[in-house]
């Protein structure tokens, strides 16, 4: 069974995040044609993207700087394909998102593995300016953004 990974995108206190995904994740489950699993990048304390020779140790078998950057490499390479949930900043995605994506560098986990987003806001921009960055982030990744979004326009209200 494929297995999609749904990222949350913000580790905001009083994020919209928290009444996006119960919606996002049951109609997920209610599709019997993967297994979801949820990876919010609060649980993933990752360092500021540092990374270097120097840190990542054997090529063939990175130790990279801290154990939390090995293992959250290993928890993308795993997945088969991505959700991710992503309010707007400035225009833009949270930088703990784009670090995220970042950090797995190394290891390809997004190679050639679909993502899907999910955008929302406060207001009626509903994510769509942080949803067009992330897919030139995840282009330069090697993964491959679906085309087709989902966006959520006052999202409070919505929910």
């Amino acid at each position: 069974m494929s297995k999609v990974l749904v990222i949350i995108g913000s580790t905001r206190p009083g994020r919209a995040a928290d009444l996006v995904v119960p919606w996002l994740t049951a109609r997920a489950r209610a599709y019997q044609g993967f297994e979801v699993e949820v990876a919010d990048l609060r649980d993933w304390p990752l360092p500021i993207f540092a990374e270097h020779p120097g840190t990542i140790g054997d090529i063939n078998d990175p130790t990279y700087s801290e154990p939390v950057v090995r293992a959250w490499n290993t928890k993308v390479k795993q997945a088969d394909a991505y959700i991710v949930i992503t309010p707007e900043y400035n225009h833009s995605i949270p930088a703990v998102l784009k670090n995220a994506i970042d950090t797995v560098w190394l290891s390809f986990g997004f190679r050639n593995k679909p993502v899907a987003a999910v955008g929302y806001s406060g207001s009626v921009g509903a994510g769509v300016r942080a949803i067009e960055h992330l897919a030139h982030v995840f282009i330069e990744a090697e993964a491959v953004p679906l085309r087709n979004t989902v966006v959520i326009p006052f999202v409070r209200t919505a929910f």
